[in-house]
């Protein structure tokens, strides 16, 4: 029975393990050749031998920047390289704590060696590419272009955003999300701050803001409750907007503004002039996304309820950027 190549298979998502995978075979059959020939030499450590014979002394950083290779990389094959003396190291005279590479004269002796055996891997590894009618070195060279101008860190993280941000819903308050209002404003002030007696009041009796004319509205993705935001209705055409979190693996996804712009759009259609805030100096994300939002710093007019809040922002409904 034939066995399916489960690497093959996964096509895309095996692809560093299949190139890895190819490069070990490569590498590979060149070490029997080295054998064979007598030499006592690794494949990894061509492009390191192949450098220094053109650039030699050489810092290990030096090293590690040219050949894009980790510190660490470059350590341990330093290590090895000078295991088989092929490798002298020497300290800097301008800079006694960095380590200079250089090659011995065994190293410069198995470079010479090696010329023969690298011509005919060259032009094996040429036809190797020529027959599967596809310009692979080209291909690799502009995957790694691509790469450096956006790492595949970077491109995950953007696509499980984008997938995080469409599959959250914002909703208006229910009863059945009570228990999240208060886990989720916990959650938040105490990462921060210390729980006051007038949150208790708030988060033990959130239908109360809904029953006064204000709003709470939670974000759920995937039927979990991910973020919440309240909205308390004051003065006369007057909103406060609180009680804002959202829970910390899913923050950065512009969930906090989504949650903004749904209060404001409340208070907007409920003939609200001013919606305002109170946070703390120290919130700098907060207070980054309030101003995005329109919101500007005002003076405190009274005493605020909370221990923590040392700033407070206003927003003017006909100037709310949150509702473009």
């Amino acid at each position: 029975m034939v066995k399916h190549d489960l690497i093959q298979e996964l096509q895309e998502l095996a692809l560093a393990t299949r190139l890895k995978r190819l490069s070990d075979s490569l590498m590979a059959d060149v070490g029997k050749v080295y054998k064979n020939q007598q030499l006592d030499f690794e494949p990894r450590w061509f492009t390191m031998l192949y450098l220094l014979n053109k650039e030699n002394p050489m810092s290990v950083i030096d090293i590690a920047d040219r050949l894009k290779i980790s510190h660490p990389a470059v350590v341990q094959f330093a290590d090895q390289m000078q295991k088989k003396k092929l490798l002298l190291a020497k300290k800097d005279k301008n800079d006694a704590r960095k380590r200079l590479l250089e090659l011995s004269n065994k190293g410069k002796t198995i470079f010479n060696q090696l010329q023969p055996i690298l011509t005919q891997v060259k032009k094996s590894t040429h036809e190797l590419i020529e027959s599967t009618g596809v310009n692979l070195l080209y291909a690799l060279d502009k995957m790694e272009k691509q790469l450096a101008v956006m790492s595949m860190y970077d491109r995950v993280q953007e696509g499980l955003k984008n997938d995080i941000q469409k599959s959250v819903k914002i909703v208006p308050y229910h009863n059945k999300y009570r228990n999240d209002f208060k886990t989720l404003n916990e959650e938040w002030l105490l990462q921060y701050f210390k729980i006051e007696k007038e949150d208790i009041k708030i988060l033990n009796q959130p239908e109360a803001i809904v029953m006064d004319g204000g709003a709470i509205f939670f974000a759920i993705s995937n039927n979990k409750v991910i973020g919440t935001v309240a909205l308390s209705a004051k003065a006369k055409q007057i909103y406060e907007l609180n009680k804002m979190a959202v829970t910390g693996a899913y923050q950065g996804n512009k969930i906090g503004a989504r949650l903004i712009k749904k209060a404001l759009a409340f208070a907007k259609d409920k003939g609200a002039k001013e919606v305002y805030l109170e946070t703390n100096r120290n919130l700098f994300a907060a207070i980054h996304l309030y101003e995005k939002s329109g919101f500007k710093e005002e003076k405190f007019s009274s005493k605020s309820s909370y221990k923590r809040s040392n700033l407070k922002m206003v927003l003017k409904l006909n100037n709310a950027k949150a509702l473009k």
